[in-house]
């Protein structure tokens, strides 16, 4: 008797924890600049689909109806031969909004060649690259996209023990120095490198790859990073160091318990 009902936990716990995976759940955000935007961020998208060629995610942002529409890297996994969720969601939503995107360790763990051929169907969509490199969005809101180089994820053998911290001169060689009088938003992958990035000047950092931390409890927030680091000081939500602030989302992908897939918005507001 008691193997059949500790047999029903499991079931009822793999049921749930399957139900959890399938809903989008949505974070808001609030800020104040000189613009009036609306952003909306997706992270760390992998090989999942939400409803057929992702149509549900789609009818999602939709709802929304975001002046900008942001993805902060592993659109896609590493390993992956096809990309038809991807350029799907990408080709509609360029439909009615304005895509950007950056790359995340998975893609620059892609064979190059492949990696060229995905960027150029997003960009024929009307998706946008950032590599290194900032865009007006408004006139005084301007996005920056960085790519955190693979030495900041892992060494030559994928081992974790000597990562690369990112400094604030390592991102004052790559990216120009931001106007302070500009509500300046950077798109990188990796926030665990928050200190280089405020001491750069972004107001506003989006970040995704930790995926919530994997599995979420109360308190402790997220366990594990894809560094396989226990309780990560950035796992998901919104971090501030003085004025500046960072979000980073759950992202959508993978397996999770307790940590159901998510989009972030973020609304800017004028004075």
């Amino acid at each position: 008797m008691a193997r059949f009902i500790v047999l029903g936990f499991i079931l009822i716990f793999i049921a749930y924890i399957y139900a959890d995976m399938q809903r989008i759940s949505i974070k808001r955000y609030s800020f104040k600049a000189k613009d009036t935007l609306k952003l909306l961020q997706l992270s760390d998208l992998h090989r999942r689909n939400f409803g057929k060629s992702n149509n549900r995610l789609i009818k999602v942002i939709k709802k929304e109806n975001p002046n900008v529409v942001v993805f902060t890297g592993d659109l896609i996994s590493r390993n992956q031969t096809d990309f038809s969720n991807i350029e799907n969601l990408i080709r509609e939503v360029c439909r009615f909004t304005k895509v950007y995107y950056i790359l995340g360790n998975h893609e620059l763990d892609m064979n190059k060649s492949t990696c060229k051929v995905l960027c150029n169907h997003l960009q024929s969509y009307g998706a946008t690259l950032l590599d290194n490199q900032g865009v007006y969005i408004a006139p005084s809101t301007k996005l920056w996209g960085l790519t955190v180089p693979l030495k900041c994820y892992h060494d030559g053998n994928h081992g974790y023990d000597n990562i690369y911290h990112y400094l604030t001169s390592d991102l004052q060689s790559t990216l120009q120095v931001p106007n302070s009088q500009d509500f300046n938003i950077l798109l990188a992958h990796n926030p665990f490198f928050f200190d280089s990035y405020s001491s750069w000047g972004a107001d506003l950092t989006l970040c995704g790859h930790v995926h919530g931390g994997i599995v979420r409890l109360p308190i402790v927030n997220g366990v594990l990073s894809p560094e396989r680091k226990l309780f990560p000081k950035y796992s998901g939500g919104m971090y501030s160091i003085g004025n500046n602030n960072m979000i980073v989302s759950r992202g959508l992908g993978k397996l999770r318990i307790f940590n159901p897939p998510e989009i972030s918005i973020i609304e800017i507001k004028s004075f």
